[in-house]
């Protein structure tokens, strides 16, 4: 990249960035998420560290960012105001670690740490004189912030007079509880008022009221961290939290003293696998150097204290760049735009690709190849692109269009787009490629779960044409797979009694495994539920399957073509040679779900959701998307929606993870 394009991208980040920053810190609004803003910041502080001759006296990696809102008078900060330096890896961490030894040029310095949750609230800083609270501001630019002390009193934790008649500063962060913020937003909605984002947000808009009457109601609640006393001074980070607590001020009981980064990361993992059990928001751990001296030592850059930095937890979301766009084949012969990312980390995992779903999502998004872009990942589920942000894209990307053939289609290469859906297919639909992940799909974990014959091995055997139809797959010999993929006899028996291990397969996987177009997971469970054999889905007409509980009439439709298809019927005669059947869901098993109506909400950490939905339906229960008055069960997985909230007013049975979690393996251990 020449320094023209660097010049003008750091521009364009660093306005973009302070755009948004004026935003979330002046009117307490996020147009993008805290994870990735963080995601741009941190780009363009990777950027300026490699071009440090091209850095910008406005760039947001120097500058504080933060006003005085209209109506409040100001505070002049008798302490100098920062913000933290994010780090976002173990590598930041022992990097920072480094530069601490570099500037304290003495090895043997023994550096211990203090380590706290970072709470997702609103900085206050609070004066007393004498004992009695005087006054108390919000950080604004880190000079100059608000008066907000009329506010502040009103916070029940936080005390109005302490024992000690003394003067003393006090730093703390302002938080709300997630249950009090789903509370003020159910009530929101029902005036037809704003409902705030998150509960950063509120605690922001709760502290800025100019009526403190509002503030009063909003149930906020704090955590102090820092203490200054005129005349006085702690030797450790430690004795200041011991202080604030003795003295009456709400401390995070989630802290520790650590001696070394490999400490500081375990704390770190520690925290990050309990944060979502606890009341509060919080996005990272703190890290702190204990000893005051050292800190003093080291002092501050322009920003932020060189002493002290903030741990980011991993994000769901984080910006990047569209390198290309390209398309994928899917087994139905669906065509997916799939857009080629610079590679980042997001969820634990290293992100390069995106799905783009199809045509009428790029339009509405309008993705362009080399556009900056938000990517989202939650769990299993495959990345997506969110957003994309059109302030930062250069006057030369070009409007996406979708192309009329592609090569992977095999023929001429033809796609169409399916009557009354949004997705492109093949016109040919017997394509190497599809037939490749038709394969792939039917030795699947979801089908039938083949070890060792996977796509690369299915790709060598259609290749040298060993495998053409399911059935072959059931014919192998070890002298048919030799040699391939340097498999040795060993290897090519212990694949040959892999594949007869599997022999035996459920009829709900089978329907999965033909990769009958609408026919997933879900929907061959409710029509195994109807069905007791595969001889009768064969003879079944199209009403009969119109009549399965919960099937669409697309996916009916789609059923009912499969098996009346000639070429199909063969494929599957030839198949049953060599398989066996079972149908375990009409297997009846007494459970109290039984006929009970249950509703999912929120993320299970040993199941799926298909996998829940599987449970419910083997024990003749029924799986709802909305709470209503039918509803008999909640299950309330971790960080539940709005659906729990109804649920607990309309009185209904709500069972938390660990409680579905012994019922989901109960039916599990009466199926084997």
């Amino acid at each position: 990249m020449k320094d023209k394009n660097i010049k003008q991208e750091i521009a364009l980040l660093v306005k973009e960035i302070n755009r948004l920053r004026k935003k979330y810190h002046q009117k307490d609004t996020n147009e993008i998420s805290d994870e990735a803003l963080d995601s741009l910041k941190h780009k363009l502080k990777k950027i300026e560290e490699k071009y440090p001759n091209l850095v910008l006296k406005e760039s947001p990696t120097h500058n504080v960012e933060g006003g005085v809102k209209k109506g409040f008078s100001k505070v002049i900060h008798r302490v100098k105001q920062w913000s933290l330096d994010d780090i976002f890896s173990d590598n930041e961490l022992y990097l920072f670690s480094d530069r601490i030894q570099k500037f304290i040029k003495n090895p043997k310095t023994k550096i211990i740490f203090l380590c706290e949750y970072k709470i997702d609230g609103v900085k206050v800083i609070v004066e007393y004189k004498n004992g009695k609270l005087w006054r108390a501001s919000t950080r604004g630019d880190g000079s100059v912030g608000e008066n907000i002390t009329k506010n502040i009193e009103t916070i029940k934790d936080i005390p109005k007079i302490i024992k000690e008649k003394k003067d003393l500063i006090v730093e703390g962060e302002v938080w709300i509880s997630k249950k009090a913020f789903t509370k003020i937003n159910k009530i929101q909605s029902k005036n037809k008022e704003k409902q705030y984002a998150n509960p950063r947000n509120l605690a922001a808009g709760s502290l800025r009221q100019l009526d403190s009457s509002i503030t009063a109601k909003r149930e906020l609640n704090t955590f102090f961290y820092e203490v200054y006393i005129i005349k006085n001074k702690f030797k450790t980070q430690s004795e200041k939290i011991s202080y604030l607590k003795k003295t009456g001020f709400n401390v995070n009981p989630n802290h520790k003293i650590c001696s070394t980064i490999p400490e500081v990361i375990s704390f770190y993992k520690k925290m990050d696998k309990q944060k979502n059990d606890q009341s509060y928001w919080v996005d990272g751990v703190v890290i702190k150097i204990n000893d005051v001296k050292l800190q003093e030592k080291l002092g501050f850059t322009g920003k932020a204290p060189r002493f002290a930095a903030a741990y980011k937890f991993q994000a769901q979301q984080k910006t990047t760049k569209i390198k290309d766009i390209v398309f994928q084949i899917g087994r139905t012969g669906v065509v997916t735009p799939v857009a080629e990312l610079d590679p980042i980390t997001i969820a634990g995992s290293v992100v390069s690709r995106a799905t783009l779903h199809n045509q009428d999502y790029i339009n509405k998004l309008d993705v362009r190849i080399d556009d900056t872009v938000i990517i989202q990942k939650a769990g299993d589920i495959i990345p997506e692109i969110v957003s994309v942000l059109k302030k930062l894209r250069s006057n030369k990307t070009k409007k996406f269009i979708f192309p009329k053939k592609i090569k992977e289609c095999g023929g001429a290469g033809n796609i169409e787009r399916i009557p009354g859906e949004s997705v492109y297919r093949c016109v040919v639909q017997d394509s190497f490629v599809q037939n490749l992940k038709k394969f792939a799909h039917f030795t699947s974990k979801k089908a039938f779960n083949i070890d060792g014959l996977g796509e690369k091995k299915l790709l060598l055997l259609i290749k040298n044409k060993v495998i053409k139809e399911y059935a072959d797959i059931f014919k192998l010999k070890p002298a048919l797979i030799m040699g391939f993929d340097r498999l040795g006899k060993k290897s090519a028996n212990n694949l040959i009694n892999s594949i007869k291990e599997k022999k035996t397969i459920s009829l709900d996987r089978l329907l999965v495994a033909l990769s009958i177009n609408h026919i997933g997971s879900l929907n061959a469970l409710l029509i195994s539920k109807k069905f007791r054999t595969l001889e009768e889905i064969r003879v079944a007409n199209k009403e009969d399957f119109e009549y399965v509980d919960g099937l669409g009439p697309i996916a009916a439709l789609s059923l009912y073509n499969f098996f009346k298809d000639k070429k199909n019927k063969k494929t599957l005669d030839e198949l049953l040679k060599h398989i066996n059947i079972t149908n375990k869901i009409n297997k009846k098993i007494k459970h109290k779900w039984e006929n009970k109506k249950i509703v999912i909400t929120g993320n299970f950490t040993d199941f799926t959701r298909d996998e829940l939905i599987e449970a419910i339906l083997k024990v003749s229960g029924s799986v709802s998307n909305q709470v209503s008055g039918g509803t008999d069960i909640l299950l309330c997985g971790k960080k539940p929606g709005t659906k729990f909230t109804k649920a607990e007013s309309a009185g209904i049975l709500i069972l938390d993870m660990n409680e579905t979690t012994k019922e989901i393996q109960k039916i599990n251990s009466m199926l084997k």
